[in-house]
């Protein structure tokens, strides 16, 4: 991976010397080889990359979705460096419910919720009523244009406005760091630009974290601070 600027900042995760591999049949693939990069705290950073390159693998290792094979992931948290490969199941669901928040391609509305429920769904997790957390959920649909569609189910929806959705799903907790696969690949250009504004908006006055994987260069080089890049030809290996 490569920066297009000089990280100065304190980190929010410290890669090390991270191997990732998936078994596809008898081929094993390797998606990170060798990974070492640092994701300033408080910024906007880019994960480049074409297909396969590895981007939403670094992704789900940061969310401690999947563990590496070999190598570190380290959290920062109050000066606290935390090896997220180290932790125990439920003192890692503990971090990502109090520090995470994901936005996936596959989105995972939950079919049988209307779509204020959906946004809410975190906050209701966390302790809330669900009469409390709808003040907050309607909030954020309304800055997408979403609050007429509030009491629909996910499936009367078009793939933009479930992506919409999932989006303010993930704004409504306020996490310290936000992690988005592809979040603006379903967006028309409006979207994209309040999408954007909130995350940097976040970034300036939260000091939200918020790591972004796209292939959109335009978007990277209008809103993000730094930007570090996955290479497909390097088998893996992050390019400096």
């Amino acid at each position: 991976m490569s920066s297009n600027k000089q990280v100065v900042e304190g980190p929010i995760f410290i890669v090390s010397n991270v191997r990732k591999t998936f078994t596809s049949g008898r081929e094993t693939v390797v998606a990170l080889n060798n990974a070492n990069v640092i994701f300033p705290k408080g910024k906007i950073t880019a994960i480049l990359g074409p297909n396969g390159s590895g981007k939403s693998t670094l992704l789900a290792l940061l969310g401690g979705l999947i563990s590496p094979d070999s190598g570190q992931i380290c959290f920062c948290n109050q000066n606290k460096a935390i090896a997220l490969n180290t932790l125990s199941a439920i003192d890692l669901q503990t971090i990502r419910r109090n520090h995470l928040s994901m936005i996936f391609q596959g989105l995972n509305l939950v079919s049988h919720l209307k779509v204020w429920q959906n946004v809410a769904l975190p906050l209701v997790l966390n302790g809330s009523s669900w009469r409390k957390a709808n003040p907050q959920a309607m909030h954020f649909l309304s800055l997408f244009g979403l609050e007429e569609k509030a009491q629909d189910r996910p499936n009367q929806l078009s793939g933009g406005q479930q992506q919409r959705v999932a989006i303010c799903r993930t704004l409504v907790t306020n996490s310290r760091v936000i992690l988005a696969d592809e979040p603006t690949a379903r967006l028309d250009g409006e979207s994209t630009k309040q999408l954007m504004g909130i995350l940097s908006m976040l970034s300036a006055k939260r000091e939200t974290s918020v790591i972004i994987a796209t292939h959109d260069r335009e978007l990277v080089r209008t809103y993000c601070h730094y930007a570090i890049t996955c290479s497909k030809e390097s088998d893996g290996n992050i390019v400096n």
